[in-house]
């Protein structure tokens, strides 16, 4: 596909979008970031209709995603092809994030269907980067849910010093990734309970909140 053929769709994909624009969609996405990115207010369910004429288009998704839109963006997320998703373009799109709300859907929809995406899960776990430790923590929830590896136990050990965290975005990660660790066996699920009655972690916000939105219905608490 050329430059030209590249443009052709990004403007068909500009079209339809400025036909589901919503202002209340922008203000809401104004809300979620302090960065500026121009935004034509498209919701994510009328945004995944639109991508589906251009499904599986790897090259295309990585001119999109280079692009300062909103949508482009997201577009470029829902159309990749995962099995194309390299560690490196993983990398490249981190930096480029822009938005939470961008970093979750790539890691959601796409990244943790890569072969690379144990990889980046680890490296991202142990980010100073909130919006990379989030993206990090929604990969790894997904790929215990989804693959019977032997992954589980270096991601948990990844995840455990973050319960340290006094951070409403990364306890909300945290809790979805150590809730599906926990379904994976018993053994994860006790391995947990026990380390959240540490001294030096139990005491921590993110780690009650973990107790009582995980094992709330526990008869160790």
């Amino acid at each position: 596909m050329d430059s030209s053929t590249f443009e052709k769709a990004e403007k068909e994909l500009l079209k339809a979008m400025r036909h589901n624009m919503n202002g209340v969609v922008v203000s809401t996405v104004k809300k979620m970031t302090s960065q500026t990115i121009p935004s034509f207010g498209v919701s994510i369910p009328a945004l995944k209709k639109i991508a589906t004429r251009y499904e599986g288009d790897h090259p295309l998704a990585l001119y999109l995603f280079d692009k300062n839109i909103r949508e482009l963006k997201l577009t470029a997320i829902f159309i990749d092809a995962p099995e194309q998703v390299t560690a490196s373009q993983m990398e490249k799109w981190g930096e480029g994030f822009k938005t939470l709300e961008i970093a979750e859907n790539a890691a959601s929809s796409l990244f943790w269907k890569s072969p690379d995406a144990f990889a980046i899960a680890c490296k991202w776990l142990q980010s100073d980067d909130i919006i990379l430790l989030k993206a990090a923590l929604l990969i790894a929830g997904r790929i215990v849910t989804n693959e019977n590896s032997s992954y589980t136990d270096t991601l948990l050990n990844l995840i455990t010093p973050l319960l340290r965290y006094d951070n409403d975005i990364i306890s909300g990660g945290i809790i979805f990734a150590l809730e599906r660790i926990a379904r994976t066996d018993k053994m994860f699920r006790d391995k947990i309970v026990s380390l959240l009655k540490q001294e030096d972690i139990a005491g921590y916000p993110t780690a009650k909140e973990v107790r009582e939105t995980v094992f709330w219905d526990s008869e160790t608490y």
